[in-house]
């Protein structure tokens, strides 16, 4: 099964839905950034805020 609409939208969309916690549907969205940080976070790797997204990435 492979993702049909692979604008950056529709993929930042698809994972904003998986790391919302239950019940976030009433939550807004993630902003790319925003997940780079969670995954930041679950993987204990220290960033410092002020980094650019591409810096992140």
């Amino acid at each position: 099964m492979g993702i049909k609409d692979k604008t950056v939208e529709s993929i930042t969309a698809k994972f904003s839905a998986l790391i919302l916690p239950f019940g976030g549907r009433f939550q807004e969205k993630l902003s790319y950034r925003q997940i780079l940080s969670k995954i930041c976070e679950k993987e204990n790797i220290e960033f410092d805020s002020n980094l650019k997204t591409s810096e992140l990435e």
